[in-house]
């Protein structure tokens, strides 16, 4: 395999070769229109296309395979024909990952590729299963791609959201809300990744947590409440320990339910203490919260669910922070 450079690509209207990355895993095949989206993608990731000789032996392994394959051997003769290989189709396993909003700048294919993973990855891990780390970092990479691609399309914070189960949902679009939050922030790319990440997998935890306590519909005994805080640190030994993710991502599901004035969990740090991106993602968790339909609770509009974080004020969140989070349906300021 040859690495690819980015600016091989940009001046050219179609992929001239397929993309691997570094497993190498097909990304994009020859062929396939390079748009401002893939480019802004790939830049995130080591790139790389077959070399020659890589080529060479392929084509050779299929010529062989062709050949002795007696359902197209006769085929082979025709002076013509061109042996394409088929595309695998995507079939989908979830009753409800087909569900996507249209008004999100997040494409209707990505929004599905992205719920098919996260699925993928609470399925897994609910039965104790590890999977794969593409799985998530596929995710990521097309939430930071599409977010980054259309900040100037935004009018509205119903366009940062997808539709799917809560349980499936919420990460994901905490994570779409924190890498714009984060970027009107002015955070480069190298910390809107682990954010993306980090916020995607900030409630993991719960998977470990009992699901009748998790979706009680009425009120939870003090009992039932200290084992549903038990989902931050929880979700820190899973993604440092069982996904052997950085320090920095896991502490953003450490942190999420800390308070800025230090009435949070599990350690009740408060202020600066609490990391910048588990600031970011603190806001935005609460806001997916209150605006998503749960089992234990019903929607709020999105101006009902601002008034609400405006009144908890600098109690739970940093001001500044909250403050943009607020304004951030100006993108063309």
């Amino acid at each position: 395999m040859i690495p690819v450079l980015i600016k091989d690509l940009e001046n050219q209207k179609y992929l001239p070769y397929n993309i691997y990355n570094k497993n190498g895993r097909l990304i994009f095949r020859i062929g396939e229109i390079i748009t401002p989206g893939k480019l802004l993608q790939l830049r995130f990731i080591e790139i790389y296309r077959e070399s020659d000789s890589d080529k060479a032996k392929s084509d050779k392994e299929n010529k062989v395979k062709n050949q002795n394959n007696p359902a197209i051997k006769d085929k082979l003769s025709g002076p013509s024909l061109t042996i394409v290989k088929p595309i695998k189709p995507v079939i989908m396993h979830h009753d409800r990952i087909g569900e996507v909003n249209f008004d999100s700048v997040i494409s209707q294919d990505s929004q599905i590729a992205i719920k098919t993973s996260i699925h993928d990855l609470i399925d897994s891990m609910t039965v104790g299963e590890i999977p794969d780390s593409a799985v998530y970092t596929s995710a990521r990479d097309k939430i930071v791609t599409e977010v980054l691609a259309t900040v100037s399309e935004v009018e509205h914070l119903n366009q940062l959201r997808i539709f799917d189960d809560y349980d499936y949902s919420h990460g994901i679009n905490v994570s779409i809300l924190s890498v714009m939050l984060g970027y009107k922030m002015g955070l480069n790319s190298y910390l809107l990744r682990p954010l993306a990440l980090g916020s995607l997998l900030h409630d993991i935890g719960k998977v470990r947590i009992p699901k009748n306590i998790i979706n009680k519909k009425g009120a939870l005994t003090p009992k039932e409440y200290e084992i549903v805080k038990l989902h931050a640190p929880l979700g820190y030994k899973i993604i440092k320990d069982e996904l052997n993710l950085p320090e920095e991502i896991a502490k953003l599901a450490f942190e999420h339910q800390e308070k800025f004035d230090g009435t949070g969990y599990p350690r009740g740090i408060s202020g600066e203490a609490i990391d910048t991106l588990s600031q970011i993602v603190s806001v935005c968790d609460v806001y997916d919260a209150l605006v998503s339909t749960k089992v234990y609770a019903n929607p709020k509009p999105s101006q009902d669910a601002l008034k609400i974080m405006l009144n908890y004020g600098s109690k739970w969140f940093n001001p500044s922070i909250l403050y943009k989070f607020i304004h951030m349906s100006s993108f063309n300021e």
